[in-house]
């Protein structure tokens, strides 16, 4: 039977794994599918921070953007860093260190159950049963069409000659027609000739991937005056975020989306992660049992359903909200607002919007 049993072999599974690996000699057990997906994780945090995933950042930045037809508001701060994360690099690597660890033992299998008995946990695959005597669920529950989601497809490009905004990340760029609901160009500059290039959607439904596709090479188009054929592509990456409250079973100890540890409204979930995973090894240090571990207040969650409502009656509407939110807020209480519940952020955002669309939406 094993001490500890992390069930997902993705992001949050193997960042549990790392730090337990940094502290832990009982015997863990990770079992899970491998996740050779690309994946850029981008998160702001405190300049001057040093944590043990900034080995595998790939660029940080200083400034952020969004812009429309009409003009751009710019945010440039000297406290707070954007860093971009590559996922895929993280995974190999913690992969790797644990096929090197004594203690733990790694098994490619898909988990078709989780029992919880009275003393340990049953772990049902079709290749046999695992036992242990604490488990942490780190799985993402299947995405439910009609479902708020956030839908986006991006292409690493390695461009002709230098992007003129390297310095800059470009949040949102409203700059294309609007579709039939919320979207924007995000752009990331990985180096002066390096961009990745995603069109994302707020909506119910997925799109095709040539719809994706048709996005960027219209912005490509319009802002570098460049086709894709242009360019060389580097790598392609697609994702889909569920945008609405997942319950959680009690019974089952869970950490990352599937336990809540993301902001509805903006989809950043990694250092809402970490601090699951900081507080679950502490209670494991000091004697305690597993438990899921809440790092969203509901009264966030609350908020951030509200404003989910607004922007799927109101996408249109959105993008002079957003950018006006931006604008009002300025640069530290806009970024303390999009990563967490700092709650002076949180009011100062609610007095800049407009707040009889929102009294209207919760009403009705």
């Amino acid at each position: 039977m094993f001490d500890i049993a992390i069930v997902g072999a993705g992001i949050s599974g193997l960042s549990l794994a790392k730090r337990l690996l940094d502290h832990e000699t009982r015997h863990i057990l990770v079992i899970g599918p491998e996740d050779q997906r690309p994946q850029t994780i981008s998160f702001w945090e405190p300049k001057g921070q040093t944590h043990w995933y900034h080995q595998y950042v790939h660029q940080t930045w200083h400034k952020w953007s969004m812009q429309c037809s009409s003009h751009a508001v710019v945010h440039e701060s000297q406290d707070w860093v954007y860093r971009s994360m590559n996922g895929l690099a993280l995974k190999q690597h913690i992969e790797h260190q644990i096929q090197q660890a004594s203690q733990v033992h790694r098994h490619i299998l898909k988990v078709l159950h989780i029992e919880a008995c009275e003393s340990h946990y049953q772990i049902d695959t079709a290749s046999g049963v695992f036992l242990a005597k604490q488990v942490i669920d780190t799985r993402s529950k299947p995405i439910q069409d009609g479902l708020m989601q956030q839908h986006f497809m991006g292409l690493c490009l390695e461009l002709p000659s230098d992007y003129p905004s390297h310095d800059t990340v470009r949040l949102m760029d409203f700059t294309l027609p609007l579709d039939d609901a919320f979207c924007f160009i995000y752009v990331l500059p990985l180096s002066p000739r390096t961009l990745l290039v995603e069109a994302t959607y707020f909506s119910h439904y997925r799109k095709h991937k040539e719809h994706y596709l048709e996005m960027i090479c219209q912005w490509l188009k319009k802002h570098l005056h460049l086709a894709l054929s242009d360019c060389r592509i580097e790598y392609e990456e697609e994702g889909i975020i569920p945008m609405y409250s997942q319950p959680v079973d009690q019974s089952i100890p869970k950490i990352g989306l599937s336990g809540q540890c993301m902001r509805l409204s903006t989809g950043y979930a990694f250092l809402g992660l970490q601090a699951q995973i900081e507080q679950l090894l502490l209670n494991l240090l000091s004697g305690k049992r597993i438990r899921s571990v809440k790092v969203i207040p509901f009264w966030l969650n609350w908020l951030d359903r509200l404003f989910l409502k607004v922007l799927s009656r109101y996408p249109r509407q959105m993008p002079a909200i957003l950018m006006g939110l931006m604008k009002q807020l300025g640069h530290p209480y806009f970024v303390r607002f999009m990563i967490g519940h700092h709650v002076r952020s949180i009011i100062k955002a609610i007095l800049s919007m407009p707040k009889g669309l929102f009294i209207k939406t919760w009403l009705w």
